[in-house]
């Protein structure tokens, strides 16, 4: 029956651990992906009084 607990609280811990890192990297998951974003917007806009 230990082990059946230690099992849980190990993979509680895991999950706990994957979510704080998870919560630390977002922001600079989504910073790359705002820049393109904001870089195909200008790009358009750029394109498009050129034309």
């Amino acid at each position: 029956m230990a082990k059946i607990y230690a099992a849980a609280l190990l993979l509680f811990l895991i999950a706990l651990g994957a979510r704080m890192v998870w919560w630390l990297i977002e922001p600079f998951l989504w910073m790359p992906f705002t820049i393109v974003a904001l870089g195909g917007v200008y790009w358009v806009i750029f394109r498009g009084f050129r034309r």
